[in-house]
């Protein structure tokens, strides 16, 4: 079961959301739970409790108290594990949210031709992403980590230095060929910034001078000969998940 959030503050527009979702969902490959809010702070509670899976949050931007960007920013300060789509009236807010990551944005006019293949997307993200896992051999033993929370690894006297989401590092005796080739279609969500370091498309904020900057401030040099190169991937990257 994918469960999926959707917010806004007014309830007309939030039930015509829900309603129109139940007309769609013979469409969609995977069976969905759907739980509908009014409040970005109660979906901030539901995000931070473990207890409650939360696969997918759509949710208006323009919003009284906490707006969905605001929202947004807190999410991905938390780093909490969620596919976030924006719907909204007012399309000038596509250029602003590039900053959060979202993985589609839906105008409301167009909710009838936009949300169903947004949705049908996020669902099979969820599915592809839940049980996806590396297998490494550190000096503490074999540890588990899970694709979606790796920002970067580089190769560093010798080793492979994995860095993840929640602030930790992994060291392997294992290659940069061999993890890409465990992470099989995975891998598509990464690219290699020169030989010895690759980056997470998702965790990639701006590109600026000669920099990659992650959105947890990390900064990756790269070559100015790999600048255009790592300008178009990451274009094609925002251009595909708006």
């Amino acid at each position: 079961m994918i469960n999926v959030l959707i917010c806004d503050d007014e309830e007309k527009t939030l039930n015509r959301i829900k309603e129109y979702i139940d007309s769609i969902r013979t469409q969609i490959k995977y069976p969905i739970n759907i739980v509908g809010y009014t409040s970005a702070e109660d979906v901030l509670k539901r995000l931070r409790d473990s207890k409650d899976c939360s696969d997918i949050l759509i949710t208006d931007i323009d919003m009284p108290i906490l707006s969905g960007m605001e929202m947004a920013r807190t999410i991905q300060d938390e780093s909490m594990d969620v596919i976030l789509i924006f719907m909204t009236a007012y399309t000038e807010y596509v250029f602003m949210s590039f900053e959060y990551s979202p993985f589609r944005y839906i105008r409301k006019e167009f909710m009838e031709t936009e949300l169903l293949p947004a949705l049908q997307a996020a669902c099979e993200k969820v599915i592809a992403n839940r049980d996806v896992s590396l297998w490494v051999k550190t000096q503490d033993g074999m540890e588990v980590i899970r694709t979606k929370d790796i920002l970067y690894y580089e190769l560093e006297n010798r080793k492979c230095i994995i860095y993840t989401i929640q602030n930790k590092q992994y060291e392997t005796w294992k290659k940069i060929k061999e993890l890409r080739s465990e992470m099989g279609e995975n891998d598509e969500s990464f690219f290699q910034v020169y030989r010895g370091c690759v980056v997470n498309k998702r965790y990639v904020k701006t590109i600026k001078n000669d920099m990659i900057i992650l959105e947890n401030g990390t900064q990756i040099p790269i070559s100015r000969r790999k600048k255009r190169e790592i300008s178009d991937v990451m274009m094609s990257y925002w251009s595909g998940i708006l």
